[in-house]
């Protein structure tokens, strides 16, 4: 799918933004580090499935695209941002930047995932 700029900065801004909302939320709830990055990387991930199903594509996530690494890199930085500083909203905006400024650049420079071998 040949994707245009206006539909990939959209994109990355929203992944960015709900793997930040994710983990935050999920750190408000008391959850533990790890899991709180985990939930804020299936949020951000699991909103681009949905819409990518309800336009009847396959979903980003499932292919080879660099997609939920940024979503963990962002929910990271949150996590650690959240240790050092509970109250630190204008990380919050760093976090999601750098989700979406990753997310275009690995588009842009054509970054995969590596996908498994199989076994032999």
């Amino acid at each position: 799918m040949n994707i245009g700029p206006t539909f990939l900065i959209v994109d990355s801004l929203t992944l960015g933004f709900f793997a930040v909302s994710g983990t935050g939320k999920a750190l408000q709830y008391g959850l533990a580090a790890i899991p709180a990055a985990l939930m804020g990387v299936l949020t951000a991930v699991g909103g681009g499935v949905i819409r990518d199903m309800l336009v009847a594509e396959v979903p980003t996530v499932l292919r080879r695209d660099f997609y939920a690494i940024p979503a963990l890199i962002g929910a990271l930085i949150i996590v650690i941002a959240a240790q050092l500083e509970p109250a630190a909203t204008p990380l919050a905006f760093v976090a999601a930047g750098t989700t979406a400024a990753l997310r275009m650049i690995g588009v842009r420079r054509s970054w995969h995932a590596r996908l498994p071998q199989p076994r032999r």
